[in-house]
């Protein structure tokens, strides 16, 4: 017996360690918008609850995490004071610090819209007269002139509309020209090159050796443009890309919407390697490991190891009674919506019952949002004023038409949705 238990102990201290854990979980409905990593290794998140204001949270290492409403949140960035740059679409600037202390300041309408923190530490961003703001962490902007080449003159260009803008390991931005369909880099010296020609990208993230990845929106085309102007160009496998992180080492992840990431090294090499969820957000934090955004969770995953599985499937999701029609009495004793785990629920319903008309109404008095605590079955009933009216028509001899739109969302983010048209009968 003491034997086996040694065995048992010696088999439990071999097993591999949990390598992927949940840095945060969101209340169900809640969608992750913004994720930076701090340089603690810990986070900041934005998202969006079931109801109410947009929220940040700040993920300290260890796990906890504090929350304050603040409304929408866009384009998050890490200052070179370890603190999280984000704007809103209220132009204004939102720093928040570790402690999540957040300092707004509203920035100039003039202002373009792509933002990247330079090497002084303020927020560049250009402005439509042609010169590049510079903003301070307490809101004060200062001005220089943009160091931007000449107009394009390509046939089937117009002028330049500047697109995107982070900054490179080596202090020089990067910046897309959409209306040039071009990549500008600008050194800290403030002398610019038109590195390679593009197209809109949705994507921008530079890399450890002062190069940048691009991928365009909707396409699993992916670029890499180093230094010197290098361009390398491939597809990715995994399909279109929700997100891209670099690491330390140069290694490139890229992130899909789904459970399975792509990995670039630095020389060129490709994998696909097993996320532990769905991601489509995803960054590279102070240890190396990489902090994975669902649409509910933020996970820390060690590359290299064993992933947990992902769950990438919808709640089951079913409508009784089933068939294309539904009598009168039936409608009055309710629909029934079973869902088969637990999820976020919202019915609502549309009514084509006006005489000469075929168009549909809907009422929100007859809309549901619930929770289920597990595997549930809900009864949803229309109104005794919409049953009256069914009633009416039918008796005038009408032919009302019910629609039941159901989604149900796990707790994991994902979605299911169900239609059903229906005829009402006597």
């Amino acid at each position: 017996m003491r034997a086996c238990l040694i065995a048992a102990v010696a088999l439990l201290v071999a097993a591999p360690t949990a390598h992927a854990q949940d840095a945060a979980r969101l209340p169900l409905g809640s969608a992750m918008r913004e994720l930076v990593a701090a340089p603690d290794g810990g986070a900041w998140i934005t998202y969006a609850p079931a109801s109410g204001r947009d929220r940040i949270s700040r993920v300290a290492p260890d796990g906890r995490r504090r929350t304050v409403p603040t409304g929408t949140l866009l384009g998050g960035t890490l200052g070179l004071d370890g603190q999280a740059w984000f704007r809103t679409e209220e132009h204004e600037l939102v720093h928040v610090d570790a402690d999540l202390r957040l300092t707004r300041a509203t920035y100039p309408r003039r202002l373009i819209g792509p933002f990247a923190i330079g090497t002084d530490a303020t927020l560049w961003a250009p402005s439509y007269d042609d010169r590049m703001a510079h903003i301070a962490a307490d809101g004060s902007v200062s001005y220089t002139p943009a160091p931007l080449p000449e107009e394009c003159t390509a046939p089937g260009t117009e002028q330049s509309e500047l697109h995107e803008m982070v900054r490179a390991s080596d202090g020089a931005m990067w910046i897309t020209d959409f209306g040039c369909d071009r990549l500008l880099r600008v050194t800290p010296e403030a002398t610019t090159a038109i590195a390679a020609d593009v197209t809109s990208f949705a994507l921008l993230t530079a890399d450890a050796s002062g190069g940048v990845w691009l991928s365009p929106p909707g396409d699993a085309e992916v670029t890499h443009v180093d230094t010197a102007g290098a361009v390398r160009t491939q597809r990715l496998a995994l399909g279109e890309v929700s997100d891209i992180a670099v690491g330390a080492d140069g290694t490139a992840w890229f992130a899909h919407a789904g459970c399975r990431l792509t990995r670039v090294e630095p020389g060129g090499s490709v994998t696909e390697v097993a996320a532990p969820v769905v991601t489509h957000r995803l960054d590279v934090d102070a240890t190396g490991r990489l902090l994975l955004a669902g649409v509910t969770r933020l996970v820390r995953f060690t590359p290299g190891t064993a992933a947990a599985p992902c769950d990438d499937e919808g709640p089951a999701v079913r409508l009784r009674p089933a068939g294309r029609r539904i009598a009168l009495a039936a409608l009055r004793r309710g629909l029934r919506v079973s869902v088969g785990e637990r999820a976020a629920l919202t019915i609502v319903s549309f009514h084509r019952d006006r005489p000469n008309s075929e168009e549909y109404s809907s009422s929100r008095r007859e809309d549901r949002n619930r929770r289920t605590s597990g595997a549930e079955t809900v009864r949803y009933r229309l109104s005794d004023r919409r049953l009256r009216r069914y009633a009416r028509r039918l008796a005038e001899g009408r032919r009302p038409r019910l629609v039941l739109n159901v989604t149900a969302t796990d707790a994991d983010g994902n979605v299911t949705r169900v239609q059903r048209i229906m005829r009402v009968t006597r």
